[in-house]
């Protein structure tokens, strides 16, 4: 094992000056870049690898973060936003503990967890607890100073959230369909309990205003994710001709999918009858037939961003300097992906 002192003797430096580089407090110091270029490089020549144990000895740090997962399958776009978390701890000397829990009332049961694993902080992922649990994982967090950041989850969980535009993106939605001519839409949307939910409804109703379209009777349903209701809401809206919309927006690509299998069992052609556009832009959009009109929530980047800001917390709290802890929700933007689901309406 390649240790300090073998990185020193190689490039005849003091071992203090290798260890200031390696652990990024060279500039402080008045290390030129030249030489820390020097230490970097021939650490990775090396195979210089931190003994993270002794450095937890040694500074009281465990170099570890949680995320806690609230779904019992990692659904698409979960995937996505972890892999954006690994992507920006990458680089970094964290590692991650995941877990993962089916039923988001049993979230205190990670968080003790980790609280035993000494975790430097947690990013919380679709976790929707009852308020009450909400409010006690979040009296848990800040009695032990430990940084928490949430996405999509319950909005009492934690002071920081890091989400997509989900409004925004109901607003493109329906700006695309307005533009293509449609007048009579409907939504089928998932539940009232998440952020995703709530806000992908208002978006909607926000468009319906501002593009002076009227709601009409029963075009919105919340079908609270599941396919099986969403298949049963198209059902629905599209019993009676003679009052279904000629666009539906659902609140993700799997309701989507559904909305358009029943349409076709009932007879509708996708998009020439009615046109269909999905949330998330997950792979089953592309597979779709026809390919799926999608809002692309770009969840990696949600979770990339969401993961510099815990790392960012962290570190501010290890160092003691401002900024801790971090609070306000910080929105990225969404984009439309325009495939063939959608269309003009039919001219009657």
């Amino acid at each position: 094992m390649v240790k300090l002192i073998d990185i020193a003797e190689r490039l005849n430096l003091s071992r203090m000056t290798v260890s200031s580089v390696l652990n990024n407090r060279y500039r402080a110091l008045g290390i030129s870049e030249a030489t820390a270029e020097r230490v970097i490089e021939t650490a990775k020549d090396m195979g210089y690898r931190r003994n993270q144990l002794a450095m937890a000895v040694k500074t009281g740090k465990t170099f570890t973060l949680g995320i806690i997962i609230g779904d019992e399958h990692i659904v698409d776009w979960i995937g996505e936003m972890l892999k954006g978390a690994f992507d920006a701890v990458r680089e970094t000397d964290y590692s991650v503990k995941v877990d993962v829990v089916p039923n988001s009332e049993d979230v205190m049961s990670p968080l003790s967890s980790f609280l035993g694993h000494r975790v430097e902080g947690i990013l919380g992922i679709n976790l929707q607890p009852p308020q009450k649990t909400a409010m006690k994982f979040r009296q848990e967090t800040e009695k032990y100073g430990l940084p928490l950041i949430c996405s999509n989850s319950h909005p009492d969980l934690s002071a920081c959230e890091v989400e997509p535009d989900h409004e925004g993106g109901a607003i493109l939605a329906m700006k695309h369909l307005a533009e293509l001519g449609h007048k009579k839409i409907a939504y089928i949307g998932g539940d009232s309990r998440s952020e995703a939910g709530i806000r992908r409804k208002q978006g909607f109703l926000k468009s319906l205003e501002e593009l002076h379209l009227g709601l009409q009777p029963g075009h919105i349903l919340e079908c609270e994710w599941k396919i099986p209701k969403a298949e049963a809401g198209a059902e629905q809206l599209l019993k009676n001709p003679k009052t279904a919309p000629t666009a539906i927006l659902c609140g993700n690509d799997e309701m989507a999918v559904a909305a358009i299998r029943r349409a076709r069992k009932m007879g509708y052609r996708v998009p020439d009858d009615i046109s269909v556009i999905g949330f998330s832009n997950e792979p089953l959009s592309i597979l779709s037939d026809p390919p799926l009109t999608v809002i692309d929530m770009h969840h990696e980047q949600v979770g990339k961003k969401s993961f510099e800001l815990l790392i960012e917390s962290v570190d501010k709290k290890t160092n003691k300097k401002e900024g801790h802890p971090l609070t306000g929700m910080t929105i990225l933007p969404t984009t439309l992906v325009q495939r063939e689901s959608t269309a003009p309406p039919k001219k009657k």
